[in-house]
């Protein structure tokens, strides 16, 4: 991909929680705050790891940082190969 012309190009997947939109953010907060720190054990990590799973805990606005920048790749290539909109 790089090769192409897309600099930093890394296809990984990863996994979020999400919570129902009507959340109280408080809530939401306690929850990421939680998640993150059993994800970030090292029991939790091995036993990820055991199942295939290399696990890098993040928050929320990693994540949302993620995703705009993969849409904006995306478009890109998209656009490249010429693929219409459905």
């Amino acid at each position: 991909m790089e090769e192409s012309g897309y600099k930093d190009f890394v296809f990984a997947t990863d996994m979020v929680l999400l919570a129902p939109a009507k959340t109280p953010p408080a809530d939401v907060t306690w929850l990421e705050g939680e998640t993150l720190k059993v994800l970030s054990t090292p029991e939790m990590k091995d036993k990820l790891f055991q199942s295939g799973f290399l696990v890098r805990p993040k928050g929320a606005q990693a994540a949302w940082t993620r995703v705009t920048k993969e849409i904006a790749m995306f478009k890109q290539i998209i656009d490249h190969a010429g693929i219409k909109k459905l």
